[in-house]
């Protein structure tokens, strides 16, 4: 778990992340206020850097707009 602390009071962050089937993390990345498509777009290409390549990768995504643009698809064809 990670947990940020501010003294300065509320602050937004978006966090991205990846488990293997095991539950060990593979990598966590956070951002300041939100994500956008090119940070994302940049995780799934370090995510896929950092699998072996004879492994699948399962994405787990909920509803964000950057998770289904056109960019995103492109990439993840």
């Amino acid at each position: 778990m990670v947990v940020l602390k501010s003294k300065l009071g509320f602050k937004s962050i978006a966090v991205v992340g990846a488990i293997d089937r095991k539950g060990r993390v593979v990598t966590i990345q956070t951002y300041d206020y939100s994500i956008n498509v090119d940070k994302f777009v940049l995780f799934l290409q370090e995510l896929r850097a950092t699998k072996s390549s004879s492994k699948r990768i399962f994405i787990f995504l909920d509803n964000l707009r950057v998770h289904y643009s056109k960019r995103v698809r492109d990439y993840s064809d």
